[in-house]
């Protein structure tokens, strides 16, 4: 299993993202290799980024075409739950790590990943990852 991070989701509607290509292509090279999975903290940061205003750097989508994506998405990978075990692995990782501010967010995702036996993750955001002993995948590796 694979978790593909937000960043990979959020380049997929922009037609005119330069990493559009890379993200569907590594997307369809690992979907015929591994489970591509998705936490419900990827869906929520996607409907954040894709219904905020045009001027406040999202995309401007209406609820309805957010939805519709969301839908593609878990589609294409399968949606994992999010439980009390994931905060108490998440609340660990923070203290040992000494994770502050925005990174817990990243730190919630490996805690989530933890939890389900994640060890890989799809991320344009290597550097985010580096502290916490799990594989990241670059798209543009692939």
């Amino acid at each position: 299993m694979i978790l593909i991070d937000t960043c990979i989701f959020t380049r997929l509607p922009q037609r005119t993202d330069p990493l559009r290509a890379v993200a569907k292509s590594a997307l369809e090279h690992l979907d015929k290799q591994e489970k591509l999975v998705v936490a419900p903290q990827c869906l929520y940061e996607f409907w954040v980024v894709v219904t905020r205003p045009l001027e406040n750097n999202g995309y401007g989508f209406t609820s309805a075409r957010a939805t519709r994506w969301l839908r593609r998405i878990q589609n294409r990978a399968t949606l994992l739950t999010d439980d009390l075990d994931v905060y108490r692995r998440w609340e660990t990782l923070v203290n040992d790590q000494n994770v502050l501010g925005k990174q817990g967010h990243d730190a919630h995702l490996v805690a989530w990943m933890h939890r389900h036996n994640v060890t890989r993750i799809l991320t344009f955001n290597a550097r985010d990852f580096a502290r916490y002993g799990i594989t990241v995948v670059d798209p543009r590796s692939l």
